[in-house]
């Protein structure tokens, strides 16, 4: 059997050591925090807990999917749609409320900002056709080499999506209010960039709020990251906590072996999903 070692117990390795065990590897896990999970991290009060990373869950399709494919049963993974949405509160005074159902939106953007919903209608309409081709030419494959990416109908896609402006210029095709700019590109946030750098590609994740709503993992996105450990002990994969991988052996373009405290260990492939830079990489053998 071949063994796997995957470096870091966030979600991304968790997810990678299911696929692989289900593929019939050995995967060992190697954690160097004393918890699964990551960044998607808590704070617990007693039988309260709070998310101090992800909180939602956009496209849950998509992530049960994953997890399907990756041997979870869906019924392990209970989530919760959020109705409505969320409610933007403005230093105006106003309060606009976000909803799933385009016609209710619509008569709430126009009761707020009149004149500006037929914007809205414009986006979700163009978007219609843009989402599902993006989806499919950017988060349902992969790139293992550049010419992959770089290639004429992706290039003509990533400019009808606009990936030359800022997700704020993006959505200004579409809305003039500022407080409008703000509800419709805030989204880039959620991945941690500001809606005046991130391009404007990531204008699919507000349309994406409307379209398949907005959810949560009951019991905090938090619980996500035990139910994949459970599942993948359950299965006779391993998880080593407390365990910082600190080299990475390498010999003629191949990773032969990890380094921990305790040690190298010999594997037939390594999957890294933890922080960079990693404290040390052998290149070979014998610059040891």
């Amino acid at each position: 059997m071949k063994r796997a070692a995957i470096v870091g117990a966030g979600i991304g390795g968790l997810t990678s050591a299911l696929l692989l065990n289900r593929q019939g590897w050995d995967v060992t896990v190697y954690e160097r925090g004393s918890r699964v999970g990551g960044r998607i991290g808590y704070e617990q009060e007693g039988e309260y807990r709070i998310d101090q990373g992800p909180t939602i869950v956009l496209l849950p399709e998509m992530l049960l999917g994953i997890l399907e494919e990756a041997g979870v049963d869906r019924s392990k993974i209970e989530l919760l749609r959020c109705d409505p949405l969320y409610r933007v509160h403005y230093h105006s005074g106003r309060v606009m409320t976000k909803m799933t159902s385009r016609e209710e939106q619509t008569a709430e953007i126009e009761r707020l900002f009149p004149g500006e919903s037929r914007g809205f209608t414009r986006f979700m309409k163009d978007m219609d056709t843009l989402f599902p081709a993006g989806r499919a030419a950017f988060l349902e494959r992969a790139f293992p080499r550049k010419r992959d990416f770089f290639t004429p109908s992706l290039m003509s896609l990533m400019g009808r999506l606009r990936a030359h402006k800022s997700v704020r210029k993006a959505v200004g095709d579409y809305f003039q209010h500022e407080e409008l700019l703000d509800a419709y590109s805030l989204q880039s946030l959620y991945i941690g960039g500001s809606p005046f750098g991130t391009p404007g590609i990531y204008s699919l994740l507000p349309y994406a709020e409307h379209e398949y709503g907005i959810w949560m993992v009951k019991g905090g996105y938090a619980a996500l990251p035990a139910i994949l450990e459970q599942e993948l002990t359950s299965r006779g994969g391993r998880v080593v906590l407390n365990s910082e991988v600190t080299g990475l052996t390498i010999k003629n373009g191949v990773c032969e072996s990890i380094e921990t405290a305790a040690g190298a260990e010999n594997v037939d492939a390594v999957i890294y999903n933890g922080d960079f830079p990693i404290y040390q990489v052998c290149l070979d053998s014998h610059q040891r």
